[in-house]
């Protein structure tokens, strides 16, 4: 076990959001943070100085021994070079990647704000990335310089009433650009700014997402803060061997542990009994459905084992329940066909209140909303699995993205 600290840096306070969320999230972690406040900010500076603090900054972090670097600052994110981190003797973690995934994943309209200090604004860092990850979004970015210097001088939320008085008329003049470009997702470009978030969701309304840079980045297992354990890699403890077996489906690193021995396999979400698993869209997967499916021949093989599930006490034979799993699938794929045969020109969110469930509610309305969002996350994972093989088609009409039955022209 690696108990060196994680080392995370900025140009002031604001870095301290991506510390609170790694500490929510690696409670038994320790942390070494430097908030460069005798030079902040970072974001009215050239590159090159830009550069150079950053340089310094990450050399401090290595003198006391981390393990992992996390740039929580939206400015050095954008400027720092890829392949420069990529020497580090460490792993290197920054912001801009994994927000703009985010509000890749979250937008309906296709229209993002970002706003950030002007050396990100400048960078065009935020713009790369969504322009990769969304065909034809609409971008709408601002430099907000005043942001940072007002959350260091304590102009924050919750502050007396006349510090957030001032926030709000210089987020109004800031922001009212970005508010009429109609953006229905705002990337807060640097680490200070969820400290006015709430003031920024204010003036924007409640109908714009905002994606927390800190948030996005902190979880470890999206930037290898952790080693994957590969496919085969065995686990050794106690003169026992589990093997891993991966089963990408339900989730895109699932895995089952087997051991050959005693012949069990502990399979997770893979196989359940009495409930089928939850198989559901996932961000950069392409056909989470067919991956299970092909999980599910895989794990097949292992004829005369012994189940151990993740949820509830029943268990089985497994070539048995595979079948099972496989033809509830085809039954829901048949279902979701029909729908959008007999109506075509659905959302995803309406093709799963007409489907099938096995749930005892009178009607689609009556679906508990943690119900729904397994539901519509069932109903887009058979989607793709039929657009994959041009059963049907997606196109995107008046801001909403509908289904057609064959195949088309894709979004």
């Amino acid at each position: 076990m690696d108990n060196r600290p994680i080392g995370v840096f900025d140009s002031g306070l604001g870095g301290l959001t991506g510390v609170r969320e790694l500490r929510k999230r690696l409670p038994n972690e320790n942390i070494v943070y430097f908030g460069d406040t005798g030079r902040v900010p970072y974001g009215s500076r050239s590159p090159e100085t830009i550069l150079q603090y950053a340089r310094q900054d990450i050399a401090f972090l290595l003198s006391k021994d981390v393990k992992c670097i996390m740039a929580a600052c939206g400015t050095v994110s954008s400027i720092y070079p890829a392949a420069e981190a990529a020497k580090l003797p460490v792993p290197y973690l920054g912001v801009v990647d994994a927000a703009a995934r985010e509000a890749a994943f979250v937008t309906r309209n296709r229209r993002i704000g970002v706003i950030g200090t002007a050396a990100t604004i400048r960078s065009r860092s935020y713009e790369t990335v969504l322009r990769k990850l969304v065909p034809g979004v609409e971008i709408t970015a601002r430099p907000c310089p005043l942001f940072v210097p007002l959350v260091e001088a304590g102009y924050v939320d919750h502050s007396a009433l006349d510090k957030q008085q001032v926030t709000r008329l210089v987020i109004a003049q800031y922001l009212a650009e970005v508010r009429e470009a109609g953006v229905d997702t705002l990337i807060l470009g640097c680490t200070h700014y969820p400290l006015i978030k709430e003031m920024i969701g204010w003036y924007m309304g409640r109908n714009v997402t905002l994606v927390d840079p800190a948030q996005t980045a902190a979880p470890p297992w999206r930037e290898g803060l952790y080693t994957a354990l590969p496919d085969g890699a065995e686990l050794r403890y106690s003169g026992r061997i589990l093997r891993c077996v991966l089963t990408p489906g339900h989730t895109p690193g699932h895995l089952c542990l087997y051991d050959p021995e005693a012949r069990r396999l502990f399979c997770g979400d893979h196989v359940l009994f009495h409930i089928t698993p939850n198989i559901c869209r996932w961000q950069g997967v392409q056909d989470s459905l067919g991956d299970y499916l092909k999980s599910l021949d895989r794990t097949a093989e292992l004829d005369g084992v012994e189940l151990y599930p993740a949820h509830r006490a029943e268990t089985g034979d497994l070539r048995t329940r595979t079948a099972e799993l496989k033809a509830h699938h085809a039954r829901r794929l048949e279902d979701t066909l029909r729908i959008v045969g007999e109506t075509p020109g659905l959302t995803a969110y309406e093709i799963a209140g007409r489907m099938r469930w096995s749930i005892r509610c009178r009607s689609w309305e009556d679906f508990p909303l943690t119900q729904k969002f397994f539901a519509v996350g069932e109903a887009m994972a058979h989607l793709d699995y039929l657009e994959v093989r041009g059963r049907v088609c997606r196109r995107e009409i008046r801001g909403k993205r509908v289904y057609f039955a064959g195949a088309g022209d894709k979004i």
